[in-house]
């Protein structure tokens, strides 16, 4: 099956459907939204036992916020409750496939899905097969989702970003869904910009740079003594278990420039619920902090994936 969908920034793609299945195209230029996946192929297998009949569906929706493909995969799953039995394969940003179990009628069935991001929009291929059908018709499941190739597209971006920089010397690009909070710029020597990922007045994430010029009282030791007190006293973080280290290759400009996760939690209370990541920079002049505040996977799957999504960007975009 070739097809290529939408009038305006177009996209186009192929996948191998069982032969002789009966199709239920619909038209090419299938307006989607941000709130459910709209089909836009269907096709059906032949009748099997109980009436039942293994499906392939076409489907997409328009992402609002940059977001791994698998994330978006993961999530899609935990929302709709069904029963995964691999881990997601992604090979890339913009792909990731899974399989699960779910109940249709009571009758329960195995899904091969493969998602794909393109620009700010997400395509996806499901194949559906009843649990009592015969071994052929499973084995057509992940020959079909491994065919779903994107053959051509039109570049586009999920979001739209803005640049910052701090004094000329840390210059970075964040995603406009977050808003700017708590900005202090009128100290020479200490200044700070917050991005919050605000949802109905509460906050749902949380990115904080800090810049430090390194002069007379503000020593490297002096300045590490600061940032823990804001961590602390600012934000009521307890920072628990170190997750992960990782090096950064951002340019020539920073001595030293190193990323942390840590498992972390809210000071007034024993639970870990959220996740710390930090990423520092030194400079010959400059010690700059980049830090996280987010819930973690267990507690809003969802924020998280978005929250680390947009840290990942800003840190990366750093020049």
């Amino acid at each position: 099956v070739e097809r290529t969908l939408f009038t305006e920034l177009p996209i186009s793609f192929e996948f191998h459907a069982p032969k002789d299945w009966e199709s239920f195209p619909y038209s090419t230029d299938i307006l989607i939204d941000r709130r459910l996946l709209k089909d836009i192929d269907f096709y059906q297998g032949p009748v099997i036992v109980g009436g039942t009949r293994p499906s392939l569906q076409l489907q997409a929706i328009e992402l609002e916020h940059e977001i791994l493909a698998e994330h978006w995969l993961q999530n899609y799953i935990f929302q709709n409750g069904f029963t995964q039995t691999k881990p997601i394969k992604s090979m890339s940003e913009t792909d990731a496939e899974a399989e699960f179990i779910f109940l249709d009628g009571g009758i329960a069935q195995q899904a091969y899905m493969k998602a794909y991001i393109v620009g700010k929009r997400l395509l996806t291929l499901r194949f559906n097969v009843p649990e009592i059908a015969e071994d052929k018709l499973k084995a057509f499941g992940p020959l079909t989702i491994d065919s779903f190739t994107i053959t051509g597209f039109t570049s586009d971006i999920i979001e739209e970003t803005t640049d910052f920089s701090f004094q000329n010397q840390l210059n970075f690009a964040y995603p406009n869904s977050w808003e700017v909070k708590n900005t202090s710029m009128t100290n020479p020597y200490e200044k700070s910009l917050e991005l919050q990922n605000l949802k109905d007045g509460n906050i749902k994430g949380l990115i904080r740079m800090l810049t430090y010029r390194k002069k007379g009282d503000y020593t490297v030791p002096n300045i590490i003594s600061k940032f823990q007190s804001v961590i602390k006293d600012t934000h009521g973080i307890r920072i628990v278990d170190l997750n992960g280290t990782m090096p950064l290759n951002i340019g020539i400009s920073y001595d030293t420039a190193i990323t942390e996760m840590y498992e972390a939690g809210l000071s007034n209370t024993q639970l870990n619920n959220y996740e710390f990541w930090v990423t520092a920079l030194e400079s010959e002049n400059w010690v700059n902090f980049i830090y996280l505040i987010t819930p973690n996977q267990d507690i809003d799957f969802y924020n998280w994936a978005r929250n680390t999504r947009a840290y990942d960007l800003i840190v990366h975009s750093i020049n």
